[in-house]
């Protein structure tokens, strides 16, 4: 079965349908064809996204992404993993604290600090391979349960 696939992205919408394209594809097509063409187009996806990242992991020359949320206030806070926008989740609202954040800026972070948000402190401890204190994830759970509470509420 061949199907046509636009690589043109003018609007976000384009980019979220390409994006259903390419899961629907992936699980009904095993075909390699179908999964270069896939491949492509995510790839492509990711050079017109402003806040995707990769940075060099220092083993065997591999890269880590990511994708940054703009620290602007009132900005869609984004996860950093899989790029998802939280819509009612804002930079410098108490939605915020809903979400574990990381600051980065390494020498591979384009000159600025990326801002990274991420569900809880072990999705963090994953995607970057590595492990914080307890004490770190105790604070950000207290953290995490009076904003919660706070927002229930109202």
């Amino acid at each position: 079965m061949e199907m046509e696939m636009n690589y043109d992205f003018d609007t976000t919408d384009e980019i979220n349908h390409a994006y259903d394209e390419a899961d629907n594809i992936s699980s009904i097509a095993s075909t390699t064809p179908v999964r270069r063409r896939t491949r492509e187009m995510l790839d492509r996806y990711k050079q017109v996204d402003l806040g995707y990242r990769q940075i060099s992991t220092g083993r065997n020359n591999s890269k880590l992404e990511y994708y940054a949320t703009s620290y602007v206030p009132g900005a869609s806070i984004r996860n950093a993993i899989t790029g998802a926008r939280y819509e009612n989740h804002r930079v410098g609202h108490l939605s915020e604290d809903l979400h574990f954040k990381v600051s980065y800026a390494g020498h591979d972070s384009s000159q600025t600090v990326s801002v990274m948000f991420y569900d809880d402190p072990e999705q963090f401890e994953r995607h970057f391979s590595t492990h914080l204190s307890n004490n770190s994830k105790e604070e950000w759970n207290a953290k995490y349960n009076r904003a919660y509470e706070i927002l229930t509420s109202q």
